[in-house]
């Protein structure tokens, strides 16, 4: 496994070069390559900024913790030279020829770091499947089985970095759209505290009270550096006891292959059971939240220009149209009621355990399917059982890789996260979590069946 720390020591002592892993991902077909992770690579961009990273590192002048690591940037993110489309078929919310060089603060900051910036990886369309299905473009394959699904929406991200195409990426997450395809690709991602990474330069879509920005990495100490990046500050793993704790009615009945993992890595932590009133309202708060952003933010299109949506992003709104204004603001009540909930569940613990999803990665669905927009309410209430509750309340939230599902045949093999949820704004008590269950052997990323040959091998 190549980590952040592995790359600027060989970087440091020569063994290889940022322009060297840029050539080599370019080499890997990023874009129309198997794993279809990529929406947009410019490759001369790629090739100059590994050029002059390589540069720095050879005068012994590296500028930043980051400094020749490539990233992946969802396409919901603004990136100089690139169109936003957000995972649609041509509505581009940001385009270089209207609006010149807009970039997000967080690419800033990664390009301050030294981050060379790979390209935009796919998103689902409005980023509103949490499965990884799109009808509008490409939808990516999960790197440990190539015919199932990568979970979304940050999906391409997922898929980037569970193979190793990039060491680290950035994910959105109005619903669990960053640990959703940390969980199902085995990687580790984290939902920071609302607000601690700037949100400008995001896509105008909605989501603007759910909506959090954050990193994907294939180990912690790499995503609470990434997370630092991003949120311009310092985040120290410290090694110090922690208190878990276990809602269990929260936890529910998850398949089997996710429960077995899942509660034999909590069994280790020794949780405090607690109760959080409201956990099971928590999902239809949250999809009547969302979608009736979703519908508020892009309903002029809507009106206007219908044929530019798939038709499950079209059947999706018509049913936001059933959520009254009543239904939004009770909605806006569970959120503090589980607000509420969860400030006393933090008076006796300090972290939450829970499953990330209720399921593994789910098989992808035929490619005529796809092409039709695939709505399936059934998966997506089992890809969404854990995450809103850390978007409604803005806690940071992370998912670490516990286990994969047994046996030898299909299906077996695929990654499994435990998702743990801290109190709003102490993001590095999360990342300190992720970092004991990485220490004590509980999370471990699955090396994946298609892995990027130059950084698994470095």
């Amino acid at each position: 496994m190549t980590t952040l720390a592995d790359l600027q020591d060989a970087f440091a002592a020569g063994r290889a070069t940022p322009i060297g892993v840029a050539e080599t991902f370019l080499a890997a077909d990023p874009v129309d390559g198997p794993l279809a992770a990529f929406r947009a690579v410019h490759a001369d961009d790629v090739i100059d900024q590994a050029r002059a990273a390589t540069e720095r590192h050879a005068a012994g002048n590296a500028i930043g913790p980051l400094d020749g690591v490539l990233v992946a940037v969802k396409d919901a993110v603004a990136v100089a030279g690139y169109r936003t489309l957000a995972g649609t078929r041509e509505l581009a919310y940001h385009d270089p020829a209207r609006d010149g060089a807009v970039e997000a603060t967080l690419v800033r900051r990664l390009r301050d770091a030294g981050a060379v910036i790979a390209g935009k990886t796919h998103t689902t369309e409005l980023g509103l499947s949490p499965t990884g299905t799109s009808g509008a473009q490409p939808t990516p394959r999960n790197p440990h089985d190539l015919s199932r699904l990568t979970g979304g929406s940050s999906s391409g991200t997922g898929a980037a970095v569970a193979a190793g195409l990039t060491t680290v990426g950035v994910g959105s997450d109005g619903g669990g759209s960053i640990r959703i395809p940390a969980a199902v690709c085995g990687v580790f991602g984290i939902k920071p505290s609302w607000g601690v990474v700037p949100g400008d330069g995001t896509a105008p879509v909605g989501w603007w009270s759910l909506d959090h920005l954050g990193p994907l990495a294939r180990c912690a100490d790499d995503l609470a550096t990434v997370l630092g990046v991003l949120a311009d500050r310092r985040y120290d793993v410290v090694d110090r006891p922690l208190r878990y704790g276990v809602d269990w009615a929260w936890w529910g009945q998850p398949d089997p292959a996710v429960d077995a993992p899942c509660r034999a890595a909590a069994a280790e932590l020794s949780p405090t059971p607690v109760t959080i009133p409201g956990i099971e309202l928590a999902r239809t708060a949250g999809y009547a939240t969302a979608l009736s952003e979703l519908t508020a933010g892009i309903w002029e299109t809507l009106r206007d220009r219908p044929e530019a949506f798939s038709a499950d992003i079209r059947t999706a709104v018509a049913q936001a149209a059933n959520i009254s204004g009543a239904d939004y603001l009770r909605a806006q009540q569970v959120r503090q009621l589980l607000a509420d909930g969860l400030d006393r569940a933090f008076d006796d613990v300090d972290v939450l355990l829970v499953p990330t999803v209720a399921l593994p990665a789910p098989p992808r669905p035929s490619d005529a399917d796809l092409a039709e927009g695939v709505l399936d309410t059934d998966l997506i209430d089992a890809m969404t059982a854990y995450t809103f509750p850390a978007n409604l309340c803005g806690l940071p939230a992370a998912s670490v890789p516990v286990g994969v599902t047994p046996g030898t045949g299909p299906g077996s093999g695929l990654p499994i996260g435990l998702q743990v949820v801290g109190r709003r704004g102490d993001d590095a008590t999360v990342l300190a979590a992720c970092a004991a269950l990485e220490r004590a052997g509980l999370a471990v990323r699955p090396r994946p069946r298609s892995e990027h040959a130059t950084l698994s091998d470095l």
